[in-house]
């Protein structure tokens, strides 16, 4: 006799991601199997049910019509929250969500931003000038953010500033601008370099974040200070004003030399040269100069040589060598511009100038070595976080890295099964703090009926603290977990010869909340190493297909996709598959956007 069986779920439709509308009326069946009966239609909270008396666990294709739309997922079996219930009554219950893309003729579009770069006027921030491109050192700045949607709809929570000054300025609504809706505190940029401003906006009822940003030029000025002619005296340079420092060490790369005079100077274009020391080559550079009267020259060499500046910077085309010895030098064809009682150029030359220094040299600043095989490493703020390989259970090692070059094990957390990889999120919309996800499995040929999972853990400080759980494969021979990423509220685990499954983290927090509040946290743990019941399954709510890739490497990000900004994944396969690029919120094969060549698509 057959033993009763219920498969149970939901349909949906994306409205934008991670949002989604349920979908009344749909038809639910197996498409392998022409049975009477064996259907369903989904209500108007999307949810539907149906008896099987042939589903006796494992896994299965169903497959939903709507609208003159299909769409096709993979039934497992489960115990846990929302299908518990009807696992009292029958002892074999599969669950699954079935997801149809987004409507694109209803597709609310992104927000548009536009980020604006302010000179700030005190009281009247927001009302200023735009900063240009280029600008000088010390000049008082807010960034402004204006956007497409209601201020009600769309919240700016960060504004970032990267570069020689790096910043997060605060963001507030700017209540009595007419130039932009969120305004920052005032940002003052000191130091010469590029500079990149990013804002990130946040759509208030869902969707994904719109991040736009800007690149900026920061120049070196000298005041008011050095704008007199000094009649009779040779000009100098200002070292005190002036960057790098003779002797300078460990300096970056992408360095901005600043060059300020005690008075006007000329043919500047002429009398200035950057050098590798090693080699003697010369290294190509842009002089971008500030006058007499305040204007800039963002390339000093389309103006005439007898242009009169008061300071320099000095940007090289490409960048410096690491590690390599330069000479800055300032020679006598620089002069000032005295006159004689006539009138008659009568210029003192430059006191000749030389500076040397040496850029940073890439190298071991620090070591940890207490002889475990790290299977990757996340760092959130002052900590690392290690995952090792075990033969059974694993150690995540926690270490101080407050000073890089003395990295300390300050705690370690037991990882059930044979750690593959670890990700990271420094504020988790779920939780609010730092998460990581750590994929792990039992490959061992002894016991091939143990499963592939992913362990969630809080992190705070020193400790680390298990909170959530997936298990993916019930044992080897269905595939093994190799990477995993999060993104958002998501988690993307990619497995064997299988494709990457997307899980809810939320789904896998409350299940293992389930779990460990009735049976401890110990018990909690046996059930990862020998499931039961389709424990912590229900938190997958999708699987793109590979079924012929062995995928290497994992990415997820937000990109401009059908009219709408939403998270891609995009996976590094075997010699054959080099570059796939998936769609989370679809299903089967309509999920692969692109796989070059082409890649089975099928359930195997």
């Amino acid at each position: 006799m057959a033993v009763q069986g219920v498969i149970s779920g939901y349909v949906y439709r994306v409205v934008h991601d991670p949002t989604y509308a349920p979908i009344a009326g749909a038809r639910v069946y197996f498409p392998e199997m022409n049975v009477p009966g064996l259907e369903a239609t989904s209500q108007s909270d999307g949810r539907f049910a149906f008896w099987d008396s042939t589903y006796g666990g494992g896994t299965r294709m169903i497959r939903a019509e709507a609208n003159g739309e299909a769409e096709e997922a993979v039934v497992y079996k489960t115990t846990t929250p929302p299908w518990s219930n009807l696992a009292i009554s029958y002892p074999n219950v599969g669950y699954v969500n079935i997801i149809f893309p987004a409507d694109t003729t209803t597709i609310k579009p992104a927000p548009v931003m536009e980020l604006r770069v302010l000179v700030s006027n005190g009281e009247e921030a927001g009302h200023g000038d735009d900063a240009g491109g280029i600008i000088l050192a010390n000049t008082p700045l807010v960034f402004g953010v204006r956007t497409s949607e209601a201020a009600v709809d769309i919240d700016v929570p960060r504004v970032e500033v990267t570069g020689p000054q790096p910043e997060s300025p605060g963001v507030r609504y700017a209540t009595t601008s007419d130039k932009v809706d969120y305004l920052t505190e005032e940002y003052v940029p000191v130091i010469a370099g590029s500079y990149t401003v990013r804002a990130t906006a946040l759509p208030v009822f869902g969707g994904a974040p719109v991040t736009v940003s800007k690149t900026f030029l920061v120049i070196n000025d000298s005041g008011l200070l050095n704008r007199e002619n000094i009649p009779g005296a040779a000009p100098e340079v200002i070292t005190d004003l002036s960057y790098p420092q003779d002797g300078a060490t460990s300096l970056t790369v992408t360095i901005y030399p600043q060059i300020t005079f005690t008075e006007p100077v000329v043919n500047v274009i002429n009398g200035v040269w950057l050098m590798e020391e090693a080699s003697g080559a010369d290294v190509p550079v842009v002089i971008t100069a500030v006058s007499m009267n305040g204007e800039v020259f963002e390339d000093l060499s389309e103006m005439p040589a007898m242009t009169p500046v008061t300071s320099i910077t000095i940007r090289p085309l490409y960048g410096l060598k690491y590690g390599a010895g330069y000479v800055l030098t300032l020679n006598e064809m620089i002069t000032d511009i005295d006159v004689d009682a006539g009138g008659q150029p009568a210029r003192n030359s430059l006191t000749p100038y030389e500076v040397r220094f040496t850029t940073y040299s890439p190298g071991q600043v620090g070591e940890l070595n207490d002889g475990y095989r790290g299977m990757g490493i996340v760092t959130l703020g002052r900590r690392a976080y290690i995952p090792d390989q075990g033969p059974g259970f694993s150690w995540l090692h926690v270490l101080d890295i407050s000073d890089p070059s003395r990295p300390v094990e300050v705690n370690r957390e037991n990882i059930p099964g044979r750690a593959s990889d670890i990700s990271g999120m420094l504020e988790s919309p779920l939780t609010g703090g730092q998460i990581l996800a750590v994929s792990a499995h039992y490959y061992i040929a002894a016991v091939p009926e143990w499963p592939s999972l992913v362990y969630f853990l809080g992190a705070e400080g020193d400790e680390v603290t298990p909170i959530g759980a997936t298990i993916l494969t019930s044992d080897m021979r269905e595939g093994i977990v190799t990477r995993v990423r999060m993104h958002r509220d998501k988690a993307y685990a990619a497995v064997s010869t299988k494709g990457i499954y997307v899980i809810d983290i939320g789904s896998a927090v409350d299940e293992w909340r389930g779990i460990e509040s009735q049976y401890g946290r110990n018990e909690a743990l046996m059930r990862l190493i020998r499931p039961q019941g389709g424990a912590y399954r229900s938190s997958i709510i999708n699987t793109l297909p590979m079924s012929n890739v062995m995928i290497s490497g994992l990415a997820v990000d937000d990109y401009m996709y059908g009219g709408m900004s939403q998270a891609l994944v995009l996976a590094t396969g075997n010699g054959t598959t080099p570059l796939i690029v998936a769609n989370p919120l679809y299903t089967g094969s309509s999920a692969i956007l692109y796989a070059e060549p082409e890649v089975e698509t099928e359930y195997g």
